[in-house]
């Protein structure tokens, strides 16, 4: 199963994760900053990468542009297998998180105000 999904410009996904399958995603068009577990990765078109079951993961497009990715589930399941971990608001819902989990929120909180705080910045030096 296939699902193509379209990142918007300075935008981050909310920080999920698998609890059943394995996911592979391919960028089709643009590049993307994916926080995998307590790792950032920059990938660009043609790239590939596998993001195993129960791992955090969150995309973000920096970019000024579009990027088009595309997921890929070998054998996808119908029970109840995606688990949300923090949102772009900055609310974190896993409660006494592990303390690898406690990185990957940490991580995906620095993400998020990344892209956030270029247009502040951008404001206060008009």
């Amino acid at each position: 199963m296939s699902t193509q999904i379209n990142i918007h410009p300075n935008t981050v996904t909310a920080l999920l994760s698998h609890r059943v399958v394995d996911v592979t995603i391919s960028v089709e068009l643009g590049q993307l900053n994916l926080l995998m577990g307590e790792r950032l990765y920059t990938l660009s078109n043609g790239h590939n990468i596998t993001i195993p079951k129960n791992t955090p993961y969150a995309y973000a497009n920096p970019s000024a542009t579009q990027t088009i990715v595309t997921e890929r589930i070998e054998n996808p399941t119908f029970a109840k297998d995606i688990v949300v971990h923090a949102d772009v608001d900055g609310v974190i819902y896993d409660i006494n998180a592990a303390p690898t989990l406690q990185v990957s929120h940490s991580l995906y909180l620095c993400l998020v105000d990344m892209l956030v705080v270029p247009d502040v910045q951008e404001k206060l030096s008009a």
